[in-house]
């Protein structure tokens, strides 16, 4: 299970980006989770369970983009187009690869608004990624496990 995640430059505007910052944006929320599964392959290789889970964003949707955040979506954008990428990859090996949106949780990254406690969160991901099988791989869920767009 891969988690990491950075708001990073919350520019609305191509004008406002800063591409330094965008960088630092992409070297967490898609290269960071990258290269811990680079790490991690060899024993995954070996493992009984071949599950690959990635934390990203509905954010990182390119069919829900509404706009705003620039470089948060196009960093988890990357991400998914990993996780896609390397479900295809590993998939005759018997890997499941999957993209979970976590919902609107209450973190250092959000409002009080938010929907979920990072508890009620993390409860529903357990009882989704436990049921995972060789069908999802390559699917880009929500908590509740509802396919999201690409």
């Amino acid at each position: 299970l891969n988690n990491a995640g950075i708001k990073g430059h919350s520019a609305t505007a191509l004008d406002d980006l800063d591409i330094e910052q965008l960088k630092t944006t992409f070297d967490v929320n898609s290269l960071g989770e990258l290269r811990v599964i680079q790490a991690l392959m060899p024993n995954l290789k070996i493992g009984a369970q071949k599950t690959v889970v990635n934390m990203s964003s509905r954010m990182g949707s390119i069919a829900d983009n509404t706009g705003g955040a620039i470089g948060y979506r196009a960093s988890k954008g990357a991400l998914n187009n990993f996780n896609k990428s390397l479900s295809i990859e590993f998939s005759e090996q018997g890997f499941v690869f999957v993209v979970l949106h976590p919902g609107w949780v209450r973190t250092d990254m959000t409002s009080d608004r938010a929907t979920y406690s990072t508890d009620e969160s993390a409860e529903a991901l357990f009882e989704l990624i436990t049921e995972l099988s060789q069908d999802d791989n390559g699917r880009f869920y929500d908590l509740h496990g509802e396919s999201i767009a690409w």
